[in-house]
């Protein structure tokens, strides 16, 4: 949640957040994090939860962000707005990776964590995946380097890549996307991305992590972000817990 709630909701921070440094990354951007319990009414259900929030708001015109792992209720509808006169309602397995929820494609054998979200306006691919996806698929660069609100609201460089065949997930049909673009990749053509395109440190998702004393280095993440271009026929997004399935109705 964003910290302003917090705040006017009297949660008090755990010294356990500060005892173990929660943080929220976002490429080279740490954010220093909080945590405490409070009740929450949702739906005529009163819930304890553990509330997380930053010193830099998590969403703007909002309180604050749920998944559906967060609420109680076995099924969760995410009405999107758009009306859909001839609905055709497909389905697509539940995972969960770093404690968001989603489903998972397999690209070249590789696979690669979907998550939907119809408040972002793109479809947005981390370098990791639009690598694999631009050399499974028949990338092509489109236009120059621009830069894309993400998590936070905290500006990072994409770029546009178009597919010579698209990706199929479910109904629905991905052609175009942004990929992060960072300054350190390099051997990138216009014709696609190639196997020395990938910046590992720039390649993870956005997460509440613990800070230790580690030796390992950070593997790169491969994940999708479906926006309001491919969801924009899609008249609702249900995630069923029960049935461990992800349901769309779609035109």
């Amino acid at each position: 949640m964003n910290p302003d709630a917090a705040v006017q909701l009297g949660i008090r921070s755990n010294v356990f957040a500060s005892m173990i440094g929660i943080q929220a990354i976002v490429g080279t951007t740490i954010i220093p994090g909080h945590t405490g319990k409070a009740k929450f009414l949702i739906d005529g259900r009163e819930s304890n939860l553990r509330a997380l929030w930053f010193d830099k708001p998590a969403a703007s015109q909002l309180e604050g962000l749920a998944g559906p792992n967060a609420l109680a209720q076995s099924v969760i509808r995410l009405n999107t707005g758009v009306a859909v006169e001839h609905p055709t309602v497909f389905s697509l397995p539940i995972q969960v990776n770093n404690n968001k929820v989603g489903t998972q494609i397999t690209v070249d054998q590789t696979p690669i964590f979907v998550m939907f979200n119809p408040l972002r306006e793109h479809t947005i691919a981390s370098a990791a995946a639009g690598q694999v996806i631009s050399a499974a698929h028949g990338g092509r660069w489109s236009g120059t380097s621009n830069t894309e609100a993400t998590d936070f609201g905290i500006d990072r460089p994409v770029r546009g890549l178009s597919l010579a065949t698209p990706i199929d997930i479910g109904a629905l049909r991905i052609q175009t996307m942004l990929v992060r673009d960072y300054s350190r990749v390099s051997g990138v053509e216009e014709g696609g991305a190639s196997a020395s395109a990938l910046d590992p440190s720039e390649a993870t998702l956005p997460a509440v992590v613990v800070t230790a004393d580690t030796k390992s280095k950070v593997k790169p993440l491969y994940y999708l972000t479906l926006g309001r271009d491919a969801l924009g026929h899609c008249g609702s997004i249900t995630f069923n817990k029960d049935a461990n399935r992800i349901e769309l109705s779609c035109e």
